[in-house]
Order: structure tokens, then sequence, then C-alpha cells
């Protein structure tokens, strides 16, 4: 995700890693927005990828 240019911490979110406790009780942002163009940017690489294959 780094190559697409996606921050860590949205990677992490997408990926369902649990945040640190302070995180957990005061970041109540869903990063909705971030996950679906970080998805977008993931669906675009793999669909290149498979292209070449």
């Amino acid at each position: 995700m780094a190559r697409l240019k996606v921050s860590r911490d949205v990677s992490e979110v997408l990926i369902n890693h649990a945040p640190p406790v302070l995180d957990d009780i005061y970041d109540r942002y869903d990063r909705l927005d971030e996950k679906r163009e970080a998805l977008a940017k993931y669906e675009t690489a793999l669909i290149w990828l498979l292209a070449r294959a």
C-alpha cells in the first residue's frame, strides 16, 4: 500500500489492526473516504498486474 501512496494508518485500518488503547478511545473517525480511495488504488493496481500476466 505504501507504493500506492496509502498512509500507514489507513492501511492498518483496512486490515483491521487493533489501534493502541488511547486511539481506540479518542479517535472515533471511521476514515471511510480514505478507505474507499485506498481500495480504489488497490483495485487499479491489481487490474494492471493481472493485465500484464
